[in-house]
């Protein structure tokens, strides 16, 4: 059922926040990126109209249906991760390669390193990207529910392909098994116990996102709507915001079948949602928050809106009326941001009125099946 919870926990804007999402690594990492021949800062669209339909007064859409060339913001954890690790390994094999070097292709590729992880597309294809970057081979686990086109991608990037039947939590569980025996490198973006420093470097690419926001906006932004999972890239948003720009609101939208972080931010605790339930938002299709999530979210995020698949579908066309195709899942911010526009108990807690400036996240290409049933 779709839903606003209003965060009581949130902590005043003066309040320091965690330095692995800050200003300065969204600013040292687009300095790496751009010595990629490839990279280039992704388009920041207005949209008037849609702010006038909403009742605010600007609507902004970061679209990274372009990323890399690899059709959604994915690209940026994904990569830095896999690169990031391969310096570490190779260094510790007794090289003295940097990033800059991989990325400006002055590196020897590294076949001897095998990065392994589970997807339910996007973030498979930034893993096998990095370790084409790299040299390196990447297998990656998918499960029944991935798109054919995405998996496509995922092997035209190099990547070995596992196949597992049932659902992401198989495939990951299988994924892991592997990497453990056969020593790869696993490059998972869900954080757990004893399993964060990989999925904290994943996050911090995601950083370069938000500081592209912050050179095309400068400053001019009072609300951001971010769709979330597990909370992977809502968290760095969140957190480098509440650096940047203090007083902006960071509302975080999930499919209300599987809206993990805001049940946790009602039972005031990490707790996992009931399985057994689908969504349209497929990437959104995360049952229990990151451990490095859900601690920043409850700090930084003023609210949590959960959305039906119905309303993420109408969000897709509200975009395509503007010549921006993407899934429900890409979609998902916009979808969060009218839901809050229709209850005026809403707008007036986050202040969201007619002098508002709004940033929504268009987080990823759709697939031809999902271009062909919306």
């Amino acid at each position: 059922m779709a839903e606003i919870f209003v965060n009581a926990s949130r902590l005043p804007p003066e309040v320091e926040t965690e330095a692995s999402f800050s200003v300065e690594i969204g600013r040292e990492l687009r300095a790496l990126f751009a010595l990629h021949r490839d990279f280039r800062a992704t388009s920041l669209r207005s949209l008037p109209d849609l702010a006038k339909r909403l009742g605010i007064g600007a609507l902004y859409a970061k679209d990274e249906r372009a990323r890399w060339g690899q059709g959604s913001f994915k690209a940026l954890g994904g990569t830095y991760a896999v690169l990031s690790l391969a310096v570490d390994a190779l260094r510790a094999q007794g090289s003295t390669i940097t990033l800059a070097d991989i990325l400006s292709g002055r590196a020897p590729p590294a076949p001897q390193l095998t990065f392994a992880t589970a997807t339910a597309g996007n973030h498979g294809r930034a893993v096998a990207y990095g370790a084409q970057l790299a040299g390196a081979r990447s297998i990656v686990f998918v499960y029944d529910g991935v798109p054919e086109e995405q998996i496509a991608a995922i092997a035209a990037c190099g990547a070995e392909i596992v196949r597992v039947a049932g659902d992401y939590e198989m495939a990951f569980q299988a994924a892991v098994g592997r990497s453990r025996d056969a020593g790869w490198l696993l490059c998972s973006d869900v954080a757990y116990a004893g399993y964060e420093d990989i999925p904290r470097r994943i996050m911090q690419g995601y950083c370069v996102l938000a500081d592209e926001v912050r050179e095309q906006l400068d400053g001019r932004l009072s609300h951001l709507f971010v769709q979330a999972g597990a909370g992977g890239l809502a968290t760095p948003l969140a957190t480098y915001f509440a650096q940047y720009a203090p007083s902006l609101a960071t509302i975080v939208t999930e499919a209300d079948a599987v809206a993990c972080l805001l049940e946790s931010a009602r039972a005031g605790r990490a707790v996992s949602t009931a399985a057994g339930t689908r969504t349209n938002m497929g990437r959104l299709e995360c049952r229990t928050p990151s451990t490095i999530a859900w601690p920043l979210l409850t700090r930084h995020a003023a609210a949590f809106a959960a959305v039906s698949d119905a309303q993420a579908v109408t969000a897709v066309a509200w975009l395509a009326e503007f010549g921006i195709e993407t899934s429900p899942t890409g979609a998902a911010g916009l979808a969060g941001l009218m839901l809050v526009a229709e209850s005026k108990t809403a707008r007036d807690a986050l202040h969201l009125g007619p002098d508002a400036s709004v940033l929504i996240i268009i987080t990823e290409q759709a697939t031809e099946d999902e271009r062909k049933h919306l």
